[in-house]
């Protein structure tokens, strides 16, 4: 293999590798968001809504001002959810309206 070769695909991994970074960067709220949720519903209580808990905190992150807000409530939110194995409905009504200003709802 000459030395052009060896530049072309040296060229190639670097270029796989800033793609790979760029997309990741990108959808990593995203990513952090889908586990939060996911989180959040393995640790709910038994009878709650799975659709009811997206939506509440699909509110809970609109209400954050920004990318970087909305971000930093989803680590929060995950800060939190690890601390516990199974939640309470107390416990749960608390984390998902802390931020939101918004009065306790009926998940059921």
């Amino acid at each position: 293999m000459g030395f052009r070769q060896r530049l072309l695909v040296m060229g190639l991994v670097v270029a796989m590798g800033l793609l790979a970074y760029i997309v990741a960067s990108y959808y990593s709220r995203d990513l952090v968001e889908f586990v939060v949720i996911e989180a959040l519903i393995q640790k709910s209580p038994p009878g709650v809504n799975p659709a009811a808990l997206r939506e509440d905190l699909r509110h809970l992150l609109e209400a954050a001002p920004g990318r970087d807000a909305k971000l930093q409530k989803l680590l929060s939110l995950s800060q939190s959810l690890e601390k516990v194995q199974k939640l309470s409905p107390e416990q749960l009504s608390r984390l998902l309206e802390k931020d939101a200003g918004a009065a306790p709802r009926d998940r059921r």
